[in-house]
């Protein structure tokens, strides 16, 4: 069963907390030891959000990392696509 973590600090660009799977070898954008939340073992990364959005206060932004819990994302971005390309 996956093992998922929290960053304790919000994304400077989306002020979102990040929950990440911390599985061995499952994800390159982990947050150091130190600013990590613990949410424990879960089935998949939806009850790993839901368990997040528990710890966290009402108006705080909670999402998925794109690499490694990328189902349960909710970024309008998608990681190959240019942010700040001009839309015709």
């Amino acid at each position: 069963m996956p093992y998922y973590c929290a960053s304790k600090l919000p994304e400077d660009d989306s002020f979102e907390h990040i929950i990440h799977n911390i599985s061995p070898g499952v994800c390159k954008n982990l947050p150091p030891p130190e600013l990590r939340i613990d949410l424990g073992a879960h089935n998949g990364c939806a009850a790993a959000l839901s368990k997040a959005k528990e710890k966290f206060s009402v108006q705080t932004k909670v999402n998925a990392c794109l690499e490694c819990c990328k189902h349960c994302c909710t970024s309008e971005q998608d990681s190959d696509e240019d942010p700040d390309a001009d839309v015709e």
